[in-house]
């Protein structure tokens, strides 16, 4: 998962843009080392349009402000992204991809695109764009395919796609031809893709946000108090901006928002055999605990979540642990109905990503320098180890054994979701390849004897199922990480 906020109308935008992806996204990148980019639009003095960007691998505040480069990133709009390190790709690659873009009466116009997903069709596309006429020119990056891909649609027949290390390229070719509008190209451009995805394409007045139909990622639309608007990920972004939730798109929606505020709804995907779906897994593990969505929080979610485990796995408990920060809500309201403390799980505050990789080399896990327990409030107690979603079985091991050595009496574990049983085909489950070991892939019985643990207790397929059917009735989630043996 990565997240993506653009901020359309505002003299500082990028500074906007920084803070929501600092405060309220570095969650959906924060794995190992994350990357994270901007890209700023404005007006010159000589009345062209220009643009600035900034990107580079770490924490955002460490990309951002070590060397005061937001405030190079002037004008009025602007759009960021982050999200997880990929592999074999330079700096340049990371994601907004800014470049030069003509269009009919805008022939110094700029876009920059960043996406959040997976496309499943890649290779039948370049096959089309190849026997089109265009020579479609390597682009490594998910990101610049796309751009690439977009700038197919100019009502042309060949050409030349090009990767962003030939930045005249693109324009020289594109300028050859009037070009339909750019709504229309990303429209077109959403008809062919396949996946499971979120698009964001800004250009100087418009913010453009598509989310595919099926297990879609989240995109919701905000203002600010002067009037500015804003398109992010999640709504934990827009809280952090002080701006105001408008507008949840929904799975196979195509959104323009402009900026003097209107916002207009397409739908590229619209047809008999379309489904709209949300992606389980996004709710309950990768989204924030104050994000909203269908008129409720994740918050609420993850306490529904708790409670339905405290009605499935009552066991007889004095304390619950939270395992890990998007487990605490469901530890709540488990502790709640369980009649049982809940008791804070000591953090390593400050273990980097390069002190976690050394202790899994040293050894074989992390939780000694991730987790800490107070001796004192387990000892003589039965415990219940509560997490919201996987956990590395090498992790919970050592956990349990923490607490075993901490003369805890019982030690139980509990997972507020589903067996996951199988990866995603999109991505959703990209970033827990890690963490889908004999936790995730066997029996209870076999993950006690595993882990060392008085039980291990799953929530039931039909129990998610449920509280979506409750908390989203007007929504389909997609669970087939959890349903396919």
């Amino acid at each position: 998962m990565s997240g993506m906020c653009g901020v359309l109308g505002i003299e500082n935008a990028a500074e906007h843009v920084v803070l929501a992806l600092g405060g309220g996204l570095e969650h959906r990148g924060a794995h190992k080392t994350g990357a994270t980019g901007v890209v700023s639009q404005y007006i010159g003095e000589d009345g062209i349009q220009h643009q600035h960007s900034h990107r580079g691998y770490g924490a955002v505040g460490t990309v951002y402000f070590e060397q005061n480069d937001v405030a190079r990133l002037t004008g009025e709009c602007a759009l960021g992204y982050v999200g997880p390190a990929e592999p074999l790709l330079s700096i340049h690659d990371i994601p907004p991809y800014g470049q030069r873009f003509p269009f009919i009466g805008r022939e110094d116009a700029r876009i920059a695109i960043c996406y959040d997903g997976v496309i499943t069709n890649k290779k039948d596309l370049c096959q089309e764009a190849v026997s089109g006429g265009y020579a479609l020119t390597s682009p490594k990056s998910p990101v610049v395919f796309l751009a690439n891909l977009l700038a197919q649609h100019t009502g042309r027949s060949g050409g030349t796609l090009v990767a962003p290390d030939e930045p005249n390229a693109l324009h020289d070719n594109l300028s050859r031809q009037v070009a339909t509008s750019i709504t229309d190209r990303v429209f077109a451009l959403a008809q062919k893709l396949q996946g499971t995805f979120a698009l964001a394409v800004m250009v100087q007045d418009m913010l453009i946000g598509v989310c595919s139909p099926y297990g879609a990622r989240s995109l919701v639309v905000g203002r600010l108090s002067n009037g500015a608007m804003v398109l992010a990920s999640e709504s934990c972004a827009l809280d952090i901006i002080d701006a105001k939730l408008l507008y949840e798109v929904s799975a196979g929606e195509m959104v323009v928002v402009h900026a003097n505020g209107t916002i207009e709804q397409k739908y590229p995907y619209a047809g008999p055999s379309i489904s709209p779906t949300f992606c389980a897994i996004g709710r309950v593990y990768y989204q924030r605990f104050d994000s909203r969505r269908d008129g409720q929080t994740i918050n609420d979610l993850r306490e529904a979540m708790g409670a339905r485990l405290a009605e499935e796995h009552p066991v007889a408990v004095d304390v619950v642990i939270a395992i890990a920060n998007s487990a605490i809500p469901v530890a709540v309201r488990y502790g709640k109905n369980m009649k049982a403390d809940l008791r804070p799980v000591v953090r390593g505050q400050h273990a980097s990503p390069g002190l976690i990789q050394l202790s899994h080399k040293v050894l074989g896990n992390s939780a000694t320098i991730r987790y800490r327990f107070v001796e004192s409030a387990v000892h003589g107690k039965r415990v219940a180890l509560v997490d919201a979603g996987f956990l590395r079985t090498t992790d919970i091991a050592r956990l349990v054994r923490l607490l075993r050595e901490a003369n805890a009496a019982a030690v139980h574990v509990l997972i507020g979701t589903p067996l996951l049983r199988s990866t995603c085909p999109y991505g959703a489950t990209r970033l827990l390849h890690e963490y889908t070991s004999i936790l995730c892939k066997s029996d209870n019985l076999s993950d006690r004897d595993q882990i060392g643990a008085d039980s291990v207790a799953f929530l039931s397929l039909e129990g998610l199922r449920k509280i979506f059917t409750d908390m989203a009735p007007n929504s389909t989630p997609c669970l087939r990480c959890f349903e396919c043996a």
